[in-house]
């Protein structure tokens, strides 16, 4: 047995747990793998599978994993760009704290194209070292997408990411309209921006599933609510003092992921990035689509796992 890979983290006489809070759209190799890679007795698995995807069992995933513990949230259908993302978030995060009795030390939330690119051990460690800080990603210092939260987005959860036209030209309309009205709705409240994934402390996560009614009635037709929701938060929290890296916005170190903006919406990962992947001081990276090159899922796998 490898002594290093199997070794299990302490902080303060109590082993270090952490609950991985991952969203997923698709019942795939690569969110097979993910799983495989997170297996730890140190790690919770909660999962929310997109109601739409019809190829997945829940025991397929309970036999992937030896070492952790798996809950499953209740499925729904997620819409990109709507509320509906947000609230999965909040229900994972409700499942994980209602399990957690104090017992995680933090709370990853992850995508199913997602995978950890330094070992469990590194991660584990890389948390005790910095316990107390909130790993939430900020674009900018400010906030300059005011048209987001100032007008209603009132279709927001019909059109996701389909081309329902319809929908399209009834928000174009609307938003139009509330425009001419001058409509400036929470014009109060300070807003942030960022990257929805993040790993956040058992003290922060408790705070913030108790705004959930506060955050429902705020951003229900919002666009994009889950880029904004958390770093809005957060800002306006007595958490925001503990902003891991708080000057460096949009480079990943917030948040420790490695997602490339520049070549995708993300860009998705091949082969020729393995040198760049394995380099990166992050701890995750996003993302992996195994139809496009399981190579280089199975090369992260190797080189994580040794």
């Amino acid at each position: 047995m490898d002594i290093y890979k199997e070794s299990i983290i302490y902080y303060k006489f109590f082993i270090v747990k952490h609950a991985y809070l991952i969203i997923a759209h698709k019942n795939d190799y690569t969110i097979q793998t993910l799983l495989r890679l997170l297996d730890s007795p140190q790690n919770d698995i909660f999962i929310h599978m997109d109601l739409k995807e019809i190829n997945y069992r829940e025991d397929d995933y309970i036999s992937i994993l030896k070492k952790s513990n798996i809950y499953f949230a209740k499925r729904t259908s997620i819409a990109w760009g709507g509320l509906s993302l947000v609230n999965v978030t909040l229900e994972l995060l409700e499942l994980a704290v209602h399990k957690s009795k104090n017992k995680y030390m933090y709370y990853h939330l992850l995508s199913g194209q997602d995978l950890p690119i330094k070992s469990q051990k590194f991660i584990h460690q890389f948390f005790v070292t910095n316990n107390g800080f909130e790993f939430v990603d900020f674009q900018s210092p400010i906030f300059s997408f005011s048209n987001r939260v100032r007008c209603y987005y009132f279709f927001q959860e019909k059109i996701g990411r389909d081309s329902k036209i319809h929908y399209r030209i009834l928000n174009y309309i609307s938003i139009a309209i509330q425009k001419l009205l001058r409509v400036n709705r929470n014009k109060n409240i300070k807003f942030q921006k960022g990257c929805n994934w993040f790993s956040i402390t058992n003290d922060f996560a408790e705070y913030v599933i108790k705004k959930r009614n506060f955050i429902e009635n705020v951003f229900k037709y919002t666009y994009i609510p889950d880029e904004i929701f958390l770093q809005t938060l957060l800002i306006n929290s007595p958490f925001s003092s503990k902003i891991y890296h708080h000057t460096d916005f949009n480079s990943g170190q917030m948040n420790q992921r490695q997602i490339d903006w520049d070549r995708g919406s993300p860009y998705t990962y091949t082969i020729d990035d393995y040198d760049m992947l394995i380099k990166s001081p992050l701890l995750f990276a996003r993302k992996f689509d195994c139809i496009k090159d399981k190579e280089i899922i199975d090369k992260i796998t190797d080189y994580v796992m040794t």
